[in-house]
């Protein structure tokens, strides 16, 4: 009978036991890398605070579109509340504000044109919308129906407000502004006069209106 050296006995026994070490080593780097991606993926599927906030306040702005507009269809509503919380974000606007000048202007009616051609939920004059359009290199051939859409409407009427917010430094005046134009306006105070805030008092009026029916306002969550 041939005899194995002890050397390579216990060279095998080492070989085996850094080999099972190893293997061990892989399957816990594995498990290790599966609990990472799931934690990952965990925290890719939770809403963010920022996330959860404006979720609140959307389905806030649902439920008040539905008091204040009840013949609006459900899905219309969603859409608004949508275009209203995203683009009040992208321009810095209290979207409670922002759904007050759409019922001001509009009374949530998407196709409503004014006598002077205002078309839609923020009634955008063509020529000004189009004007923005160009500004903000989102559509430079602007057709006057394009108006009637939802997000088209308020992405180009959000950005106008917060223009007239920066133009006059004032809230108020911003609002005069937006109904009556910048031109006219700064004709009227280079004249010394004081303009009419009738248009201003509707818009903050609505906003006092709709914060009384809003959950969240009631909850003091936000101020009326």
């Amino acid at each position: 009978m041939i005899r194995t050296p002890r050397i390579f006995s216990k060279a095998s026994f080492l070989l085996g036991a850094f080999t099972f070490y190893i293997i061990g080593l892989s399957h816990i780097s594995m498990a290790e890398n599966v609990d990472y991606r799931l934690k990952v993926a965990m925290d890719r599927s939770k809403p963010s605070p920022q996330m959860q906030a404006k979720r609140a306040i959307r389905l806030d702005l649902l439920h008040i579109i539905g008091k204040r507009a009840p013949g609006m269809p459900e899905a219309d509503r969603w859409k608004l509340t949508g275009a209203v919380v995203k683009y009040s974000a992208v321009h810095g606007h209290d979207p409670y504000l922002l759904l007050a000048v759409i019922e001001t202007e509009s009374a949530y009616q998407s196709d409503v044109v004014s006598n002077k051609g205002a078309v839609g939920y923020m009634q955008l004059r063509p020529f000004v919308a189009k004007a923005i359009a160009s500004e903000i290199e989102f559509d430079s051939d602007l057709q006057d129906s394009a108006l009637t859409d939802m997000d088209t409407n308020v992405r180009l009427g959000s950005y106008y407000l917060s223009k007239m917010k920066l133009r006059f430094k004032d809230l108020n005046l911003a609002l005069v502004a937006y109904n009556l134009g910048p031109s006219r306006l700064r004709q009227v105070l280079r004249m010394g006069k004081k303009p009419s805030m009738e248009y201003t008092i509707k818009v903050l009026n609505s906003r006092k209106r709709i914060m009384k029916i809003s959950p969240l306002a009631s909850m003091g969550k936000n101020s009326a």
